[in-house]
């Protein structure tokens, strides 16, 4: 009976695929070729209307679009994905071929584009809950690419993709190994709404593979308190001889139960005077948990670590705690102190530095330290190689007015030359994004 909900759905996209595609006359199809050329052209105004007419078109447009993003420049693919998407909100026979064609052609053909993942995970998760038969469809290609991606996209959309649980479950079960891990990390992102899962990841404790228990433990911690019944399970790991095991269970206990003090000081422990793999993993973990003096010292402590990766990823947790720690008015002097240290040694990677300024525009009254470092790396060499100072600028809401201009520019610019091979079209829209969550957290 598990597996009659999958048949059906296939069966759906199958009479989907059939009837969905708009068939375009000759006429109409040279007026489409010659609005696509278009998307080439380096003039936004003129791309803009490009996008406009081929979605007004609509599902004629589908096939000759579908085909752009295998033969044309990498420009032309991008704002053909952004077309496809906009005919796709409108009309849902668009999506079985957006969905199932395009995630397999995103991962096997060469586009010379680094981030083409990035645009069709935006044109995805645009459609929404519309998107969700195909994704689900797309657990159980036999491909392994297309099934990370339908996995990936059905966890980004969080609690909106609870429809999609049940069939998360089958896959649980499934015996592709792949698919199985695939659906735990998919429950991971997804999160507490996932909870009916927990009975299904409790069989992945006892597997015998680590990488398995591991993926369980992750997902259990996400979802959290419901997964209560997973505790017993997760005392037999937490006495495993392997200390990886050891330190997921201790962070799924954690998760699950935050008055679990002894888990807290294993992890912390662990973070302290682990071996230098175990640092790395706890260093990026505890930026996952409620925030707390001892947890902040901890990591603070860990920015001394010889291990740059346990450093960065202790500046990374940090800087996840730090707008939770402010709330729980905690002590942020040392931080601040230290981050400010971190922002001024160029000597140090452009992440880190890019963190530990978010970190000092998060606590300081007065943020100008945080918010000048994060605009001076909206240059456009150093935005490339690290947007996340973007992403930041965003976070900080209004704090963040002075940078409004050059995010502007960012926006607005076609395309940009970069020595990295990285496309424009993510630094693009997460300025975009930034644009908006600091215009209206002013008003």
């Amino acid at each position: 009976m598990v597996y009659l909900r999958v048949i059906t759905l296939l069966s759906f996209i199958a009479l989907w695929l059939a009837f969905g595609a708009g068939v375009a006359s000759e006429e109409d199809g040279s007026e489409i070729n010659a609005t696509i050329d278009l998307l080439s052209n380096r003039d936004t105004k003129i791309v803009k209307s490009a996008i406009d007419k081929l979605s007004s078109i609509g599902q004629p447009a589908v096939q000759a679009l579908l085909e752009a993003t295998v033969n044309k420049p990498g420009n032309v693919l991008v704002n053909a994905m952004i077309a496809l998407g906009r005919i796709a909100k409108d009309n849902n026979a668009a999506i079985p071929a957006l969905v199932l064609k395009l995630s397999r052609w995103t991962f096997f053909a060469s586009y010379g584009i680094d981030d083409m993942d990035n645009v069709l995970s935006d044109t995805i998760q645009s459609l929404g809950a519309d998107a969700l038969p195909c994704l689900i469809v797309a657990l159980w290609d036999e491909n392994p690419s297309l099934v990370d991606v339908a996995g990936i996209e059905i966890g980004k959309m969080g609690e909106n993709a609870a429809p999609a649980i049940p069939y998360l479950i089958i896959a649980l079960k499934d015996s592709s190994q792949h698919r199985r891990i695939r659906a735990a990390r998919t429950i991971e992102r997804i999160g507490p709404t996932a909870y009916p899962a927990v009975e299904a990841l409790l069989m992945f404790l006892n597997e015998h593979d680590n990488e398995v228990r591991e993926s369980a433990c992750k997902a259990l911690a996400s979802i959290g308190p419901a997964a209560e019944n997973a505790i017993p399970e997760l005392e037999v790991l937490l006495k495993s001889d392997n200390s990886r095991l050891r330190i997921f269970s201790a962070f799924a206990i954690f998760k699950i139960k935050p008055d679990r003090r002894d888990c807290l000081d294993i992890l912390l422990d662990a973070l302290g005077t682990g071996e230098k793999d175990i640092r790395w993993l706890v260093s990026s973990l505890v930026g996952d948990i409620k925030p707390e003096q001892v947890t902040i010292s901890a990591l603070i402590k860990a920015l001394s670590d010889e291990s740059d990766v346990v450093v960065s990823n202790a500046i990374r947790s940090l800087a996840n705690l730090i707008p939770l720690a402010k709330d729980a008015h905690l002590d942020l002097e040392e931080i601040n102190t230290v981050a400010a240290q971190i922002v001024t040694d160029k000597k140090l990677d452009s992440d880190d530095r890019t963190s530990a300024a978010f970190i000092i525009a998060s606590i300081e009254p007065n943020p100008n330290l945080g918010i000048s470092t994060l605009i001076s790396m909206l240059d456009y060499e150093a935005v490339f190689q690290n947007h996340n100072a973007i992403i930041y600028l965003g976070q900080l809401g209004a704090k963040a007015t002075d940078a409004l201009p050059k995010l502007q520019e960012i926006a607005n610019t076609f395309e940009i030359e970069t020595p990295y091979g990285v496309s424009y079209y993510t630094v693009q829209q997460a300025a975009r994004n930034a644009i908006r969550l600091i215009t209206q957290n002013s008003n």
